[in-house]
Parts: structure tokens; C-alpha cells; sequence
């Protein structure tokens, strides 16, 4: 009879198990600040007469939901989503004479400080792909406003300059290169190199300014703003250097600080389009292939709004910023056995060296574990995961390799 009931009960739990399996993290996923909605940028609201103010917004691409995002309690700007959307990264004026990288979740609470060195402006903060650690501009304003690259883990540790000189730097989709202007040349143009700083590229030969590059998700098109045309226009060149560029903005406006969307079809950019003489700035919207240019953002006229960035999850389509054409050729396998205890292998097949993260989760999205975090080259892998001192429940296990981004769920039951 006890037999009976031990089995009972066994089977019982294994019932429980395969319903939260199925819908536990959804429920889970809904207690996080996580935007789950397609089209959707934050931007700098900036006051431009008046009192001093920079905050922080979100808004749909077709201009509803505009929501500012927390309080800080000082002016900020320049808005990053983080890869998985849960966080996003800023600069802010803690006083008059220093700058500084700032964290804060989605929703703007816990804003956390990252960098403290006083009398610099650390600014234009971006995420590696794998959200593991945050480029930033720091300027000397006391060295002839000299320009540098440097590089941080996300909570603010192995603060060090990449040996670059330059500003306004991106991760590429791979994680092996920045893309940045510099003026080594005289003239600000756009650069790429390798992370190192070494194997600098140049992509841009003008005569007055290109600046504020972003990579497309597929690693292919870099976007820029450059003023070659008298003012300034949003332009594409390929980011390996070759063929001819492509100018998506002509008009008597300056227009800046393009992004990318998640599926790479549109970019996101600030313009006085619509009030040039009052240098009253707008986001708009427009095709990659310069069509379709639609407003974003309608402001008060003693306001301007800067500095967009794409929610990094178009979910209507499930495409990210690991967008990728041959997606086709990662695989992330489920885990197995499965249900397990304490033992269970997770393998994975790439089909071009990469860097590759594996990292396991709990339901709520706290970190429990790194299987792996390094280049590899092509191939199939089999890594162990050993749930020893973990109590039984659902663990999600995430692979990111470049473009490459997938999560799957497994069971520990004891």
C-alpha cells in the first residue's frame, strides 16, 4: 500500500513538473520587467530652453506608449538596451565637471553607478552581444578633449582602455571588432578594429565629419551620420570597406545617431526635419533602403528627443540582435536525460568559429551557472551540468554565439 502511495505521489510531482515546464516561465517571465512588444525605442527627452532636464523614454515606433522610464535623480542620457532587454545602460551628470556610466533594470529602478573617476566625461555606452560587458567613451576634457575606448564588465569591474582613440563605439554581432570615429586622419571618420584595438580599418575619406557608426544585426552595413553633404545626413557603407555608400537622408536637416532595428529593415535616427531653424529634435523611422520615412516622437517645442535605441526583440517575429541568414546552421539541442539528477549534457553544434556563452538560469532569471564563454572553433560540443545542491524545479539554458541567440528548459527532480 505505501508502495502505491510513493508512486502515486511520483507521479504526481512528474505531472506538476511537465505543467510548470509548459507554462511556469511564462508566468515567471510576466513578473519581470522584460518589454515584450514589437517596435518599441527608448530615447533622450531633452529640455532645450527652460530648465535644465534629460530623461529617459520609451515609445512604439508608431508613437504610442510614451512612458518615461524611472526618476533619476540627476540628468541622464544616451539610452542601451541590454540584449535581453532587462536592463539598460546610461551616462549621467552626478555634477558639473564629471560624467558617468550608470545601470539600471528596464524600468528604471536599481540604478546602479559603474564608473567614478571624477573630472572625465564617460559617455555613449553600448553592450557586447553577449551582455556580458559595456563599451564607453571617456573624454579628457582637461587634455584637449582627447577621445578613448574603453571597456567594462557589466557590473562595473576590469574598467580598461582598449588602446584605441576614438568615440562612440559598437560591438560588432560576432563579437570580435568595434566599429567607432576617431580623427586620426584630421577628419572624424568611421573605423573598425578588432577588440584589441589592433587590425584598424578605415571605411570613411571625407573632408568634414562621419560620425555616430552602427552595425546592422547581420554584421554587413554600417550606418553613420555625416555632414559631407553641408548638413547632416544619415548614410550606409559596407563594413568591410567596399562598394560605394548610400545616402538614406537628403534634405536641408540634420540628421544623427542612427540604430539599427532588431530585423535590420529600418533605422531609427534623431532629426530637426521638422523645425530645423529651432533645432528642435524628432525620431524618426526610415526603410534601410531610404523609403518610407515616418515621425516617431512629437515633442513640445521647448523640447527635443535624442539618442534612440531599438528594443533589442522584435517579437512579432522572434527576430533579435542575433538575427542571422544562416541561423540555420546552430543548433542548440535539448539536454539529456531529462528530467535529471544531478547529472545531464547539453550539446551544441556551430558552424563557423565564434564566440560562444552557455549559461544556465532558474526561472526567475538569476544566473546559476557558466558551461561556456569563449571563442570556439566550428563544431559539435557536449559540455556536463551538474545540479548538486540545486533544489528540484525547471532551470533554463541559453546559447549565444554571434547571431545565434536560443533557450531551452530542462527538469531537476530528486
Amino acid at each position: 500500500m505505501q508502495s502505491n502511495k510513493s508512486r502515486i505521489l511520483f507521479y504526481f510531482i512528474i505531472l506538476l513538473m511537465l505543467i510548470l515546464f509548459l507554462g511556469g516561465y511564462s508566468i515567471a517571465q510576466s513578473d519581470k520587467t522584460i518589454l515584450e512588444g514589437n517596435g518599441t525605442l527608448a530615447y533622450c527627452y531633452q529640455q532645450v530652453s527652460g530648465p535644465d532636464l534629460k530623461e529617459i523614454y520609451r515609445i512604439k515606433e508608431d508613437g504610442s506608449d510614451n512612458v518615461k522610464i524611472g526618476n533619476p535623480p540627476f540628468n541622464v542620457n544616451s539610452p542601451k538596451w541590454s540584449p535581453d532587454g532587462t536592463k539598460i545602460v546610461i551616462y549621467g551628470y552626478p555634477d558639473g565637471s564629471t560624467w558617468s556610466i550608470y545601470l539600471m533594470n528596464s524600468d528604471g529602478s536599481n540604478m546602479v553607478r559603474l564608473t567614478n573617476t571624477e573630472n572625465v566625461w564617460d559617455s555613449s555606452p553600448s553592450w557586447s552581444p553577449d551582455g556580458s560587458k559595456i563599451v564607453f567613451t571617456r573624454i579628457f576634457p582637461n587634455l584637449n578633449g582627447r577621445e578613448e575606448i574603453w571597456v567594462m564588465d557589466e557590473n562595473g569591474g576590469d574598467q580598461h582602455w582598449t588602446g584605441i582613440e576614438g568615440a562612440a563605439a559598437k560591438w560588432s554581432p560576432d563579437n570580435l571588432r568595434f566599429v567607432y570615429h576617431s580623427n586620426h586622419s584630421g577628419n572624424y571618420d568611421i573605423y573598425t578594429s578588432k577588440i584589441d584595438g589592433t587590425d584598424e580599418l578605415r571605411l570613411t575619406f571625407a573632408a568634414g565629419m562621419d560620425i555616430q557608426p552602427d552595425w546592422s544585426p547581420d554584421g554587413q552595413k554600417i550606418a553613420f551620420s555625416t555632414d559631407r553633404n553641408g548638413n547632416f545626413d544619415i548614410f550606409t557603407i559596407n563594413s568591410n570597406g567596399t562598394g560605394g555608400l548610400l545616402n538614406l537622408t537628403d534634405n536641408t536637416s540634420d540628421d544623427f545617431t542612427p540604430d539599427y532595428s532588431p530585423d535590420g529593415t529600418k533605422i531609427a535616427f534623431e532629426s530637426d526635419l521638422d523645425n530645423p531653424a529651432a533645432d528642435h529634435g524628432e525620431i524618426y523611422i526610415i526603410q534601410t533602403n531610404g523609403s518610407n520615412l515616418s515621425r516617431v516622437t512629437t515633442t513640445p517645442a521647448s523640447g527635443t528627443a535624442i539618442n534612440p535605441d531599438w528594443f533589442p526583440i522584435d517579437t512579432a517575429t522572434g527576430i533579435g540582435n542575433e538575427f542571422n541568414l544562416s541561423i540555420k546552421d546552430f543548433t542548440l539541442f535539448q539536454n539529456y536525460p531529462n528530467p535529471f539528477n544531478p547529472n545531464t549534457k547539453i550539446s551544441y553544434k556551430i558552424s563557423n568559429p565564434i564566440f560562444v556563452s552557455l549559461k544556465v538560469f532558474d526561472v526567475l532569471g538569476n544566473e546559476i551557472a557558466t558551461l561556456a564563454n569563449e571563442e570556439k572553433p566550428a563544431g559539435s560540443y557536449i559540455v556536463e551540468f551538474n545540479g548538486t545542491g540545486l533544489p528540484s524545479g525547471i532551470y533554463l539554458y541559453k546559447i549565444q554565439a554571434g547571431f545565434f541567440n536560443q533557450t531551452k528548459k530542462m527538469i531537476l527532480l530528486k
